[in-house]
């Protein structure tokens, strides 16, 4: 198995195989998956700011099946990561946050790069 920075953060040649081929379809996708990362890593830092552990890793799993849908290894792996935790600790937690939070700002950068690159190529 691949260590976590040696998974690509946007897998971009995976996205055929998991959104298909319509070019107007994958970016639809794509431009909610931006939204919904954002959304999820707002929930995953205010329920762990709570101590709220059953909804740090219930997120957490949301997470983890949009980062499979939309291609992105990396941001799996470290929501699955989060999602397996069974005990509150105030060291762990927050600091696999920081780091997913850091995959999340990374991930949109690069799906948003490549919805730019393949509009401008005219493939969108």
């Amino acid at each position: 198995m691949s260590t976590p920075e040696q998974l690509l953060h946007f897998d971009k040649n995976a996205v055929p195989a998991l959104l298909g081929d319509s070019s107007e379809f994958v970016a639809a996708v794509l431009e909610m998956v931006v939204v919904e990362l954002q959304r999820a890593i707002a929930a995953v830092q205010y329920h762990t700011a709570a101590q709220n552990l059953p909804l740090v890793t219930a997120e957490a799993h949301k997470l983890y099946g949009t980062a499979l849908t939309a291609g992105l290894p990396a941001l799996g792996h470290l929501s699955q990561k989060l999602e397996h935790i069974t005990a509150w600790d105030a060291v762990e937690i927050p600091a696999l946050v920081e780091q997913l939070q850091a995959e999340v700002h990374t991930a949109t950068g690069e799906i948003n790069a490549y919805l730019t690159e393949s509009e401008n190529s005219g493939n969108l």
